[in-house]
């Protein structure tokens, strides 16, 4: 078990983050072992979604996409 807090996973969503190729390489040789916090998902949404970090509402939308049971009506 690998206990992932924002850094690497804001760095492997976002091509801009200078350790993006890096994060990647490592989050996929151990995707099986990651567990992320709850309260790191909403911080890596926002931080994906801040355009002040090279962010976009799309790289938080490919991060956490809605579930396909998720009804905003």
């Amino acid at each position: 078990m690998i206990l992932c807090d924002t850094g690497p996973l804001v760095a492997a969503f976002n091509r801009a983050d200078k350790d993006h190729v890096r994060c990647v390489r490592y989050l996929a040789q151990n995707w099986t072992k990651l567990v992320v916090p709850s309260l790191a998902v909403t911080e890596i949404c926002h931080l994906l979604s801040d355009p002040v970090r090279r962010g976009s509402p799309t790289l938080a939308a490919e991060f956490a996409p809605p579930s396909p049971t998720t009804s905003f009506a």
